[in-house]
């Protein structure tokens, strides 16, 4: 799953530009800085992919029952608390797939939770240290974006 997850973090410095930019008097960096929708079709076929391979769920996911699903939770946590940021400001057109992407990306974090899970009860076990690695970044990533978007709204005095 590493490369998937080095797909999303270069997404994400994307998002993090988008989101960054002031569109009222920087019009011009909006040519420059799109959300590539594609980003958004591949964590929708990657959460459909993974669905179809794990049983329905008859109830609750207890989070955390192995440690690489357990960074998917807190990343996913991380991810569901931009959004609900990203909602409290008024979208530029140009925000909108960044935002969706947001939407899929926790989508994702959760999916790739229960997968992650599942291989476990497989007998399949990763790396302590390997995990760390793949997922820290994407954590830290994540806690930048909450943190300027944050930021972004104290400027604006929300």
């Amino acid at each position: 799953h590493k490369k998937e997850i080095e797909y999303i973090q270069q997404n994400m410095i994307q998002v993090n530009a988008i989101f960054a930019i002031d569109y009222d008097n920087h019009s011009e960096l909006a040519l420059k800085y799109t959300f590539d929708t594609n980003a958004i079709t591949y964590l929708e076929e990657k959460i459909d992919t993974y669905t179809q391979l794990m049983p329905p769920l008859k109830g609750f996911v207890i989070p955390g029952e192995t440690l690489s699903s357990a960074y998917c939770d807190v990343c996913r946590t991380i991810c569901r608390r931009a959004e609900r940021r990203i909602y409290d400001i008024t979208l530029h057109p140009h925000q909108q797939n960044a935002a969706i992407f947001i939407n899929r990306l926790s989508d994702f974090l959760y999916v790739l939770a229960r997968k992650l899970t599942k291989k476990k009860k497989k007998k399949i076990v990763k790396k302590v240290l390997q995990t760390k690695k793949i997922f820290l970044p994407l954590r830290a990533v994540l806690v930048d974006f909450l943190i300027k978007l944050n930021n972004r709204m104290i400027c604006i005095g929300r």
